[in-house]
């Protein structure tokens, strides 16, 4: 198994012996980290089982749901919830239930979704809804901070690269072969029949990959990026990254783009071998000039619909009428929002009621208002909303100094800012890995702080 540092190589952070940047001695002298648990062959199983659920499942789209007690629960919820079991006893409760900023925001997060629940028309699929919320954000970021307080840091670098890149090899294959393994094809058609069935014949192909979504599935491939950087290995970083940004660009999905851009950013902010990094890309660049004979045939599709996706000057360009039809449903939503009584200013008009009233709308087949924000407003009003950007402002703002040297904090950004294209909360899949990003951004800040790296500095979010 691969050397596997706590800082990012090649980025500001300790000195290591091996000559990469890792605060593990830090960490370790300060008593953040318990002892090596005798279990930690099943705590492995478990990273396994909690990175497998949400990246290599199409859960959103066929993958069954399990009933206990005659209520549907997805295989996400329910390894979770036996991850947290198992890690509570492996920690004996000590320390398990974090009570840091992040959680009390998120509680409120929770209470007002709760609240807007039974303002739904269907208050059991409101009520599922908060329990995934909760399930993802809440309990799986114990989960995750229960992994690394058991000294398990280096196995879930490790297993979530493994897993990313099995999910990468999975939609490059489908991209240049058009192959899809009998399993997911089968989950797709059963789900949706005409429409996938049509997707995977269409001239525009783009990759549905492990989660069944050309969006949600590039978006769970570069939030792994962060994680990719901890590995010291030079060629594998290099090969896993190729596999990520390899299998994200055959989805063609604009939105990938903007967290593309967020991450590029963060890397060169961050590297503190600026001319080595721009070097390196040039050299990236330049190959794939002189390569181009050969690559680029290959991917004449893909190119196709790439450069289809920016043919602005066509008004019928599929984006530009996409990019205009969420601008006008925001509107709609803000003004929806103001017509409603004092209950639904602050609590909105339930949970799950914004996609039948833009299905009511009438625009084409749209149930959403592809918007995170625009749906927290119209669907748990003010509380809703103004509790889920407090939360994110206390992430980014209580941590803005781990920007000079953290590219979890570019991954933690990124993802806010996409959520103006899509409704990112509701997800129980790659959510997974932005909770896992804050886990990993917060207990870095704390290990810094105790080790003495970060003097006079206070850390907002402990």
């Amino acid at each position: 198994m691969e050397q596997i540092s706590l800082g990012i190589s090649e980025l500001r952070g300790v000195k290591s012996s091996t000559g990469g940047f890792r605060p593990v001695s830090a960490m370790e002298k300060s008593g953040l980290q318990h002892k090596t648990s005798p279990r930690k062959p099943l705590l492995t199983i478990l990273v396994l089982l909690m990175c497998s659920v949400h990246l290599l499942l199409p859960i959103e789209r066929g993958f069954p749901t399990i009933k206990i007690v005659g209520y549907p629960l997805t295989l996400p919820i329910i390894i979770t919830f036996f991850s947290a079991v198992m890690l509570f006893f492996s920690l004996k409760g000590n320390g398990f239930f974090i009570l840091n900023k992040y959680i009390l925001s998120q509680m409120f997060v929770v209470v007002t979704l709760f609240v807007s629940a039974f303002l739904s028309d269907d208050i059991e699929a409101g009520l599922f809804v908060v329990l995934n919320y909760f399930t993802t954000f809440v309990l799986g970021f114990w989960v995750v901070c229960g992994f690394l307080k058991l000294g398990l840091r280096r196995q879930v670098v490790v297993v979530l690269c493994c897993v990313a890149s099995l999910a990468a090899i999975i939609g490059i294959f489908e991209g240049l072969f058009h192959f899809y393994l009998p399993f997911y094809k089968q989950l797709f058609l059963q789900y949706q029949y005409n429409e996938f069935l049509y997707a995977m014949t269409r001239p525009d192909f783009r990759v549905f990959g492990t989660l069944g979504n050309p969006l949600t599935y590039p978006i769970a491939l570069m939030l792994c990026v962060p994680f990719v950087f901890e590995i010291n290995r030079p060629f594998l970083r290099c090969l896993v990254l190729v596999l990520l940004f390899g299998a994200s660009w055959l989805a063609v999905s604009t939105t990938t783009l903007i967290l593309w851009g967020v991450l590029l950013v963060g890397v060169f902010v961050i590297s503190r071998r600026k001319g080595r990094l721009v070097l390196g890309l040039a050299i990236l660049m330049v190959g794939m000039v002189l390569l181009s004979p050969y690559w680029m045939p290959k991917l004449a599709s893909f190119i196709d619909t790439w450069t289809a996706e920016f043919d602005f000057a066509n008004l019928q360009n599929p984006q530009f009428v996409n990019i205009k039809i969420r601008y006008d449903l925001f509107l709609w939503a803000i003004r929806s929002y103001f017509d409603g009584d004092f209950v639904s200013l602050f609590f909105g008009y339930g949970l799950k009621s914004s996609g039948g009233a833009v299905s009511k709308l009438g625009i084409g087949r749209m149930n959403t208002l592809d918007n995170v924000y625009a749906t927290l407003l119209f669907e748990c009003g003010l509380a809703g909303l103004g509790s889920f950007l407090l939360m994110e402002w206390g992430i980014l703002v209580g941590s803005w100094k781990s920007a000079k040297y953290s590219l979890y904090w570019y991954a933690i950004l990124g993802f806010a800012i996409v959520g103006l294209s899509f409704t990112t909360i509701f997800y129980s899949t790659f959510n997974f890995i932005w909770v896992a990003s804050v886990a990993m951004l917060i207990f870095d800040l704390g290990s810094r702080q105790q080790s003495g790296y970060m003097k006079n500095e206070t850390v907002e979010l402990q």
